[in-house]
């Protein structure tokens, strides 16, 4: 059981990105309302995708505070930061 609600989680974070990428794409959206059906899927969509919003709160919170120079570029390009996005999603599942 605890193998199918973690699958579930994983695949969450993964519809997470992929919605947040891909916005307008109806066949996606239709793909994601078809996983949501599965038993499990919408309890793991509802904990990750929690835990996706209070992430952007803390960004959109610190967005308005100024980079140190010291600190400038430490978070790498946002090309880099998109690829460690996946990452950061898939840490927070076990929490």
């Amino acid at each position: 059981m605890e193998d199918d609600e973690e699958r579930a989680r994983v695949e969450a974070a993964g519809w997470l990105i992929l919605l947040q990428d891909e916005p307008d794409d109806g066949g996606r959206r239709a793909e994601f309302r078809a996983w949501l059906e599965v038993p499990g899927n919408r309890a793991a969509w509802e904990s990750v995708s929690r835990t996706g919003a209070l992430l952007a709160s803390i960004g959109k919170e610190r967005a308005d505070e100024p980079v140190k120079v010291e600190n400038a570029g430490v978070y790498g390009s946002s090309r880099r930061a998109w690829r460690r996005r996946p990452i950061i999603l898939l840490s927070l599942i076990h929490i």
